[in-house]
C-alpha cells in the first residue's frame, strides 16, 4: 500500500509539472494543435497507478523536447522528472543487475546484459556515468552515443558497460 500511495504522489506531481509545461507553451505561442495530443494523453486515467505514471512520463518527456525546440525554459524539477523518467524507462526495458546507468544526482538504475554477470551488493562490474543532460540527449536521440563517449560526456567501465549505447535512444525525435 505505501509503494501505491508513493506511486500516486509521484503521478500528481508529474502531471502537475507536465500541466505547466503546456502553460508555459501556450504562452509562448506553440500552435495549440501541438498541445492536444499531450493535453488528451494527461486527462487519460486508465490502468494501473504504475500504467498511469509510465504514461504520464513519456508526455512530460515529449513536452521538454517541445519546449526546449519552442526555446521555453524548463524548471529544473520538471527537467529531472524526465531524466529520472527515461532512466527508468531503460530498467523496466531491459530488467536486470549487470550494469548499473549513474545520472548524479539525479538518479540510477540497473539493467540487465545479454551476458554481463549479475551483481547484488557494493560497486557493480559495469557502470556507465554521465550527467543530466547528456543522459536526457543520449536517451531523446539528440546526442549520439559514440560523440558523446568521445567528447568524454559519458564514461563507462566493464566488458559491457558499453552495451547501453545500443540501447539508446529511448524516445526517438
Amino acid at each position: 500500500m505505501v509503494a501505491a500511495g508513493r506511486v500516486s504522489r509521484v503521478l500528481e506531481q508529474v502531471t502537475g509539472q507536465a500541466d505547466d509545461l503546456i502553460g508555459r507553451l501556450s504562452e509562448a505561442g506553440v500552435p495549440s494543435g501541438e498541445l492536444d495530443a499531450p493535453r488528451a494523453a494527461l486527462a487519460r486515467r486508465s490502468g494501473s497507478a504504475g500504467a498511469q505514471a509510465r504514461a504520464v512520463g513519456d508526455v512530460l518527456v515529449r513536452l521538454v523536447v517541445l519546449a526546449r525546440d519552442a526555446g521555453v525554459e524548463v524548471p529544473a524539477r520538471t527537467f529531472q522528472a524526465a531524466v529520472r523518467h527515461l532512466a527508468d524507462r531503460l530498467g523496466v526495458a531491459h530488467p536486470g543487475q549487470s550494469i548499473e546507468v549513474r545520472v548524479p544526482p539525479v538518479t540510477a538504475v540497473q539493467i540487465g546484459s545479454t551476458a554481463g554477470p549479475t551483481h547484488t551488493r557494493g560497486t557493480p562490474p559495469n557502470v556507465v556515468e554521465t550527467d543530466p543532460e547528456t543522459w536526457f540527449r543520449l536517451a531523446t536521440g539528440t546526442l549520439d552515443w559514440d560523440a558523446a563517449a568521445s567528447e568524454g560526456r559519458v564514461r563507462f567501465s566493464g566488458a559491457h558497460a558499453a552495451e547501453v549505447g545500443g540501447l539508446l535512444p529511448l524516445e526517438p525525435r
